[in-house]
């Protein structure tokens, strides 16, 4: 469990994958008003091929930006 910050997942399915993005915003007191989406405090993405029935789903990290709070 991440408890360090607020953020979003972004899911895309594709007929043989299945990619994860998780944004995690560092959390803010006052609402950000700036043009943008404001700071990113980490991005992490995940792939699983199609997997077989029976099988557990094998996840690749394909990309970290930021600071990992739960570990690489």
């Amino acid at each position: 469990m991440d408890t360090g910050a607020n953020g979003y997942g972004v899911v895309t399915a594709a007929p043989t994958t299945l990619d994860v993005e998780f944004v995690a915003v560092p959390r803010t007191i006052e609402r950000n008003t700036a043009p943008g989406a404001g700071p990113i405090a980490y991005r992490v993405s995940h792939r699983a091929e199609l997997w077989a029935p029976g099988q557990a789903p094998k996840l690749v990290r394909t990309k970290q930006e930021g600071e990992m709070p739960l570990g690489a």
